[in-house]
């Protein structure tokens, strides 16, 4: 695995000043989630700090880049390319910066639409980057005490919040966010 810091010092060239600040927060808030629910700290940070390793590049990087990397990308996608940041991050994460390790890979992948059966990895990271301390939203203190209780529940809820604020606000919701809140509801639905 990439030192945290040779990684910090190469998002910091690669990303934002913004960018990387979240990065940073995001990934101090993973490795408290990790804390709490007894998962892979050092993990945890790899993946918070590269989560948005593809957020800065335009529209035609994106796609460019997806292209390259052979990643499927939807009309939806195609018309807000911002959508395929993560599938793309997830490959310059593994391309650009010599992460290997599948685990912090699908919570790179998975951080925006989750994915059906996520792992406590990839809802840590889902939820550190919804919740890191300068995100400040209509429900985010619930959420913030959720993801200290209970992960899978935390993840649930945020990601509700998520769609309904979507909708909301008339946005397109991508298909696949849509799969993985039937498969939210039905395991939630089941507890």
């Amino acid at each position: 695995m990439v030192e945290s810091l040779d990684l910090r010092s190469r998002l910091a060239q690669a990303l934002s000043a913004i960018s990387f600040e979240h990065s940073e927060r995001t990934a101090a808030t993973a490795v408290k989630l990790a804390k709490t629910h007894s998962a892979d700290e050092e993990k945890a940070l790899t993946a918070g700090l590269v989560h948005d390793a593809a957020r800065d590049l335009t529209d035609e990087e994106l796609l460019k880049r997806a292209k390259e990397y052979r990643i499927e990308i939807s009309a939806i996608e195609e018309e807000k390319p911002y959508l395929v940041h993560a599938a793309v991050g997830a490959r310059m994460a593994a391309e650009d910066y010599e992460i290997v390790d599948e685990s912090i890979l699908s919570a790179v992948k998975n951080h925006t639409f989750g994915q059906t059966n996520m792992s406590k990895l990839d809802k840590i990271v889902f939820l550190a980057d919804m919740i890191e301390p300068k995100r400040d939203f209509n429900g985010i203190e619930t959420i913030r005490e959720l993801a200290e209780e209970n992960l899978d529940k935390a993840f649930a809820v945020a990601f509700q919040m998520q769609l309904v604020r979507l909708i909301n606000q008339g946005k397109v919701v991508h298909p696949k966010a849509i799969s993985v809140w039937n498969s939210v509801a039905k395991e939630v639905g089941k507890k």
